[in-house]
């Protein structure tokens, strides 16, 4: 995952949330009376877009990822072969084994 800029899964799932929400309120509030329906998809949807998002975020700041106010970080990065293991949460060198 690039670290310098939002993934594009979560990008995508934010468009295509905003059209679909887009279209169910247009939908519902072109009816006499209106009905606001359309209020329950959002919210439903919403709290997956939300956990989307604290993934995206969480996998941010567990990468190191910096933004542009952040500081530098103080130790040199790890080489690309040394990654955390997702399974016990602890450094091994190639990766996790159980995920392979």
């Amino acid at each position: 995952m690039k670290t310098d800029s939002i993934p594009l899964g979560f990008l995508i799932h934010a468009g295509v949330y905003l059209a679909v929400v887009g279209l169910c309120a247009g939908l519902a509030l072109s009816h006499d009376p209106p009905r606001h329906w359309f209020v329950w998809v959002a919210a439903g949807w919403g709290i997956g877009l939300g956990a989307h998002a604290l993934a995206v975020w969480r996998a941010r700041v567990q990468d190191g990822a910096s933004g542009p106010s952040a500081p530098p970080p103080s130790s040199p990065p790890r080489p690309r072969s040394w990654r955390r293991c997702r399974c016990r949460r602890t450094p091994s060198p190639g990766g996790c084994p159980w995920a392979r």
